[in-house]
């Protein structure tokens, strides 16, 4: 149920017989005091957005040509709704690209998907393909950033960056998410150490094809390469 931002009182007349003229104005300045007296209740304020609600896009990276089993809850003994398909095969490339989603909230290392659809079928009509949990080893997306951070927070500390290398900047890499917050997700980054971190970042791509125009993280500036 929604409630009122602030209390009212109407204006109507009501009428009483059996109450005698001294009780009605008693009872008439009783109500305008207690009027009087009410406080309007504050407006509520937007709350942050909690750790575990996700907002970013992504598809299935599950090669088994049955599919990838979609759950009624976050967890691996939880009853299946259905399935994603394998990827598929692209038009004119030789690649494959696998079913589409949104990811609404994530719990435990496994996501909440909807809207989900065949690659083949993005943009034309409903979805068929169930809603429902899968498991962050098969979540799939690109990284347009150069960095990941400690926390989902750019003034936390960096954890990886992307490195200079022949020219050019080399990315780090990066699988299995486990956690969100918002358009930022956290997994599993590997730096030009080699050694593998947990790190959150943000510049979530969800499009197989190509890269996401407006869609963009913490990137380094040319000027800032390490001996630039």
């Amino acid at each position: 149920m929604d409630f009122p931002s602030r209390f009212r009182f109407g204006h109507g007349s009501v009428s009483l017989p059996t109450m005698n003229a001294p009780i009605l104005v008693a009872a008439s300045l009783g109500l305008m005091a207690f009027g009087a007296g009410a406080v309007a209740v504050a407006e509520p304020q937007p709350q942050p957005r909690r750790e575990g609600v996700c907002s970013f896009s992504g598809w299935s990276t599950d090669p088994d040509p049955r599919g990838l089993n979609v759950r009624a809850g976050p967890s691996a003994t939880a009853r299946i709704l259905g399935t994603l398909p394998p990827p598929e095969p692209g038009e004119d490339v030789e690649v494959d690209f696998g079913a589409t989603f949104d990811v609404v909230e994530a719990r435990d290392g496994w996501f909440r998907i909807e809207n989900a659809r065949r690659w083949s079928q993005a943009g034309r009509g409903a979805s068929t393909l169930p809603s429902g949990w899968i498991s962050g080893r098969f979540v799939g997306f690109q990284l347009q950033t150069d960095k990941a951070f400690a926390a989902p927070d750019p003034a936390s500390t960096v954890v990886v960056t992307s490195w200079e290398e022949d020219g050019g900047l080399s990315q780090f890499g990066y699988r299995h998410p486990t956690a969100c917050h918002g358009e930022w997700v956290r997994l599993t980054v590997v730096g030009r150490d080699g050694r593998e971190r947990q790190g959150w970042v943000r510049g979530v791509c969800g499009i197989q094809e190509t890269t996401c125009d407006g869609v963009q993280g913490d990137l380094i500036a040319q000027r800032d390469w390490p001996g630039y």
